[in-house]
């Protein structure tokens, strides 16, 4: 009897070992293991695990905005800050003379309306800035120097400067901002230039408004001013000499 029994033992074992295992003996290995060889192939899963991340760079600068990092550069703002002054005043305390009553029609208004580049606008006003004009190099350094006949307005931002010397011609371009109107730009560069012993006219064409210059040495200067959106102005300073 007890060897009977032993053997329905055994016998029992051995078919359990053969019986496969129910849906919940499966083990979470083998889940994991089945998912990942069903989607190992997958040309979608593929692609989006391998490419890349897209990144908006204008929204990099504002995660953890609140976190406390160090500066990645040395603190630049200006001394004293900029909109420190009285802006409301005007930048320089020169006295001034009204500019000339403007005339029209405005020729050099017309060969600027076209140009593209200081070069350009230069090229376009004869001389003697076109003679320079193939040699002109751009720099903010150019602003720096003129002449003192036509200095760069107090306060002004520049945003381009070209220049050129030698091969017998000397020539200056910026372009600049201002918080000041229009025609406060172009009474201190009239006065400017009368001071210099230029004579000094002035054209318009709409709301752009040009003082020519010029001298019997042969030096001249094209003052082009105009508003902008927020009751300031842009100008160009063009000056030249045949030299």
């Amino acid at each position: 009897m007890r060897r009977c029994t032993a053997i329905l033992a055994v016998s029992i074992m051995l078919a359990a070992c053969g019986r496969k295992p129910a849906p919940h003996d499966v083990s979470l290995d083998d889940e994991l293991s089945e998912n990942a060889a069903a989607t190992a192939n997958d040309p979608a899963l593929r692609a989006a695990l391998r490419g890349s991340i897209m990144v908006d760079p204008t929204l990099v600068g504002r995660a953890n905005a609140d976190a406390i990092r160090p500066p990645v550069e040395p603190y630049a703002a200006a001394i004293p800050p900029e909109g420190i002054a009285d802006t409301g005043k005007p930048a320089e305390t020169d006295t001034v003379q009204p500019a000339p009553a403007a005339k029209s029609p405005c020729p050099q208004c017309s060969a600027a309306r076209g140009a593209l580049t200081l070069a350009a606008l230069a090229e376009a006003e004869g001389a003697p800035f076109a003679r320079c004009a193939g040699a002109i190099g751009y720099s903010a350094a150019w602003a720096s120097r003129l002449p003192d006949t036509v200095p760069l307005y107090p306060r002004a931002d520049v945003i381009e400067a070209a220049g050129a010397d030698g091969a017998g011609c000397m020539l200056r371009a910026v372009n600049l901002r201002s918080s000041a109107a229009p025609g406060r730009l172009l009474d201190w560069y009239a006065t400017k230039l009368r001071r210099a012993g230029l004579a000094v006219e002035h054209r318009a064409d709409g709301r752009q408004h040009v003082l020519a210059a010029s001298r019997p040495d042969g030096t001249a200067a094209l003052i082009m001013v105009g508003g902008n959106s927020i009751g300031g102005s842009e100008a160009t300073l063009l000056v030249g000499s045949d030299r």
